[in-house]
């Protein structure tokens, strides 16, 4: 009988809020090894990755493949876990892109600095770039998960400058303008 275990003091403590939705759920069995920090990093990124993809109802090829580079870049995470984070957010879309965003934002809040979360922003827009055009509601989804980060309009707008070329209200205004 293992009595730390039982009185949570393993390796691995789970979460103590156990308010932090399916997808925290899910990834705390996956990625039993870390702490609860990295998971809600994880979980709370994941998830603001795939609100973005799905922003126009739509989670194209092109944005999974760009979730899974992602968070395998930034989060260290081997082919099979990125990939089974991109398979989570493809086959929960409504529970987990549309009812539990306040999780998301919530757990990047806990445990990300200002650098992380302009880090996040920006691989928010290279997930909507992913097909070659930010779209408006795509757009509109990232402003305002910035603001649910504390971001500044100037940060927002700073990261959302790099991706200008991509952003479909340019293109639509040069095409008439043509």
């Amino acid at each position: 009988m293992d009595f730390m275990k039982i009185f949570g003091m393993g390796k691995h403590e789970k979460a103590k809020d156990k308010n932090l939705g399916s997808l925290f759920a899910a990834l705390e069995e996956m990625l039993a090894g870390k702490s609860v920090d990295e998971i809600k990093l994880v979980a709370g990124w994941a998830g603001l990755l795939g609100r973005v993809a799905n922003a126009d109802m739509e989670l194209s090829d092109e944005e999974i493949v760009r979730i899974r580079e992602i968070m395998s870049e930034i989060h260290g995470l081997d082919g099979t876990s990125s990939g089974a984070i991109a398979d989570l957010l493809a086959g929960n879309r409504v529970e987990l892109l549309s009812v539990e965003d306040h999780f998301y934002t919530r757990m990047i809040n806990d445990v990300a600095d200002r650098e992380k979360k302009l880090a996040l922003l920006e691989s928010l827009f290279h997930v909507a770039a992913a097909d070659d055009i930010v779209r408006q509601n795509e757009d509109a989804t990232i402003r305002m998960i910035s603001r649910s980060l504390f971001l500044s309009h100037d940060e927002f707008i700073e990261v959302r400058s790099r991706f200008r070329d991509k952003l479909s209200v340019l293109k639509n205004s040069k095409s008439r303008s043509s």
